[in-house]
């Protein structure tokens, strides 16, 4: 073999040694890049609920619903807000009832219960909200007397006699009213006697550990309230 025959065979060799060496095609390398960026792209664009967005939906989900007052015991609903005025109805335990109106800042609230045919005021304090109650008018209870709530009795008078534990005690007042339904007595804050309209007169008798000091009250009322009270405070000596 002659010095060119050796080379072109050597030529020869190197070529198809070459064509042996594997490669990755430029197509597969450049599609593989795009997958790749485009996922991540992807994951960079989509958003994330975070557990501060996510309460926010919920929450704006609450306020749109309709606003319940709820009462956990048995709750009175009046012809206005407050004591003074009658009762209406009374809540059952455990009812939510719906909110129609709110009143001074949402310290009472006109309801519906279902038992009757006329709205009627609740205390907010004595139940729980949930919905919208911002949704809801602020009104102003209007008197359901044209007269409106009755005078205060007048001077309220008492005399008493102690024996063995047990107190007689005689009340009076002046009658100053001219429009009321009647008279409540009251003793330690709690009604021992619903009287018709024009009395002025009362006796209780009750038992009581010796020293115990007496309390007593009167009030006139009718649709639209109840007077200002009448009180007298003593013990038996």
């Amino acid at each position: 073999m002659n010095l060119r025959t050796a080379s072109a065979v050597l030529l020869l060799a190197v070529s198809l040694l070459g064509c042996n060496i594997p490669t990755l095609p430029s197509q597969v390398i450049t599609s593989e890049m795009q997958t790749a960026a485009a996922q991540t792209v992807q994951a960079v664009l989509t958003p994330v609920s975070s557990p501060a967005a996510l309460a926010t939906s919920t929450a704006a989900g609450t306020e749109g619903a309709p606003p319940l007052y709820t009462v956990p015991d048995a709750t009175n609903c009046r012809a206005g807000p407050g004591t003074g005025f009658a009762k209406i109805t009374t809540i059952a335990a455990g009812t939510s009832v719906p909110i129609v109106a709110s009143y001074s800042g949402g310290t009472y609230f006109v309801v519906n219960p279902p038992d009757v045919s006329e709205d009627c005021w609740v205390a907010a304090a004595l139940g729980s909200v949930s919905g919208n109650v911002n949704a809801v008018p602020e009104v102003t209870p209007a008197a359901t007397s044209a007269s409106g709530a009755p005078a205060r009795p007048g001077s309220l008078f008492y005399n008493y006699s102690c024996s063995g534990g047990s107190v007689t005690t005689n009340l009076t007042w002046g009658d100053a009213a001219d429009n009321e339904n009647g008279y409540r007595v009251y003793r330690f804050g709690t009604v021992v006697a619903d009287l018709p309209a024009d009395s002025g007169a009362f006796v209780d008798t009750v038992t009581v550990t010796p020293g115990t000091q007496l309390q007593y009250a009167v009030e006139a009322y009718n649709d639209a309230g109840a007077s200002p009270q009448r009180t007298a405070v003593f013990s038996c000596q």
